[in-house]
């Protein structure tokens, strides 16, 4: 939505600290349609403090007209006395100061006025002082040569603000946009200051001001400064953090997102799990997950025949337990062989995207490596694949022990977990992976966490 310059909160005075981006440029040129600007000396880093915000203006379908100086040596101005053409020598000058830019956002800047120079919006002048002969003269001469920087700008009621103060031109620092000024305006006591700038301002530009002269920027340097044209207008200043569109979403879209996040809370929920996977499950792995669901948290073996797809149940198990936060932590003990394919099932089925512990190191679904700062790697993540061969080692117990458990624990080929002692404990090892209970294992006669789901025989994959 257009704002009018008088509606904008500006300030009378803006240092470094104040985001003159954000908190000046952009507002006051978002509301204007013309600009007019002095940049001190031609460069490609002054070009660039004077484009800051311009791509607003670019929008509104504004004009600009833009005053740069010359610094023009002995030597240029002892050719022109000879007869060399002024124009070709002012060309060779800013040509000088006109690199190809190596600094991305430098060039995003030239961007802008290339597009308003193609356009037909921008219009730029060389001002140069003069001696009483009417010849320029040489920057180490003149205490008075042209660098001041303001602005003035103009929206379509009238109104207008303008600008005076100083800038960093430099190449290192035009990104931070250095700079402090005193702001006018055109509706307050402080537009007699305003008005002198507009004064200044069309004096220099219509080469009416005592001592001075205003002469067209040379072809060969605008021809170099549409190089640098974008095939489409831009929008946003390369420094301005683009606005995110406000989406408008229907309100029957967010009462169905609503609707899914509470859904796995509310009396009797069921199916969640299964109806937000990306899979289509087989009826028998669906009636396998609803049952070992509606007794949770008793125990659940699953013994379907090889290629019916345990390992579709299981995750359909614990998705729906993870939605429904019944499970905050779980436990998923595979043989080696097929740890990444478990990963793997997890995520592309079940959007669960669980590290694996291998090789002393966790892992993403992708192989990328994950950091962990805790000491104990059993306590690493709150979803966790491991090798069953591992955790069933002695040098592991005490550590696993020391681990602050699961909610539940899931066991492939379960048949392998057995201890050759097991008769000698009131609860066997292969006895405890389908039984449940509804606390954390403290003691070592119980040494897996007792909310356990065991899958017996090789894991099958869902055709």
């Amino acid at each position: 939505m257009f704002i009018y310059l008088r509606k904008n909160n500006f300030r009378i005075y803006y240092s470094p600290v104040d985001h003159l981006l954000e908190n000046f440029y952009i507002p006051a040129l978002s509301s204007s349609i013309h600009y007019d600007r002095s940049a001190g000396f031609f460069s490609s880093s002054a070009l660039a403090v004077a484009a800051a915000g311009v791509a607003q203006l670019v929008q509104n379908g504004g004009r600009m007209r833009l005053l740069v100086g010359a610094d023009l040596s002995e030597a240029d101005v002892d050719a022109i006395r000879q007869g060399h053409d002024l124009k070709k020598r002012i060309a060779e000058r800013l040509l000088d100061r006109f690199p190809d830019p190596q600094d991305a956002l430098l060039k995003k800047r030239l961007e802008v006025l290339a597009w308003m120079v193609a356009e037909g919006t921008l219009e730029i002048k060389v001002v140069l002082p003069t001696d009483q002969f009417g010849y320029p003269i040489p920057a180490s001469q003149s205490a008075d040569y042209y660098h001041p920087k303001y602005g003035i700008f103009t929206d379509s009621a009238g109104d207008q603000v303008a600008f005076v103060g100083s800038i960093n031109e430099s190449e290192t620092a035009w990104v931070n946009n250095y700079e402090t000024f005193s702001v006018y305006f055109s509706w307050n006591e402080t537009k007699p200051y305003l008005e002198n700038q507009v004064i200044l301002f069309e004096r220099l530009w219509s080469g009416k001001e005592k001592d001075w002269i205003a002469l067209e920027i040379p072809q060969a340097v605008k021809e170099k400064l549409l190089k640098y044209r974008p095939n489409r207008p831009p929008k946003y200043d390369p420094l301005e953090e683009p606005a995110e569109p406000e989406k408008i979403v229907d309100q029957t879209e967010r009462l169905l997102f609503q609707f899914v996040r509470d859904a796995p809370h509310l009396i009797h929920a069921a199916g969640l799990g299964a109806a937000t996977a990306a899979i289509n499950p087989w009826p028998h792995q669906v009636r396998v997950a609803d049952s070992v669901l509606r007794n949770f948290p008793a125990s659940a073996m699953l013994c379907d025949e090889v290629g019916l797809g345990k390992t579709i149940e299981a995750g359909l198990i614990l998705r729906q337990l993870l939605c429904s936060e019944r499970v905050k932590k779980c436990l998923i003990l595979t043989p080696k062989s097929v740890l990444k394919q478990w990963q793997e099932e997890m995520y592309e089925k079940f959007a669960l995207d669980i590290p694996r512990y291998d090789g002393g190191k966790f892992w993403d679904v992708k192989n990328n490596p994950l950091a962990s700062e805790n000491m104990n790697p059993w306590d690493a993540f709150p979803i966790l694949l491991a090798g069953s061969q591992l955790a069933k080692r002695a040098e592991r117990r005490q550590q696993i022990l020391s681990a602050s458990g699961w909610d539940l624990l899931i066991v492939d080929e379960a048949h392998h977990a057995r201890r050759k002692d097991y008769a000698s404990y009131c609860t066997s090892f292969v006895r405890s992976c389908w039984l449940f209970a509804s606390n954390i294992w403290r003691r070592l006669d119980s040494f897996w966490p007792k909310h356990l789901v065991g899958a017996f025989g090789p894991s099958g994959s869902n055709r």
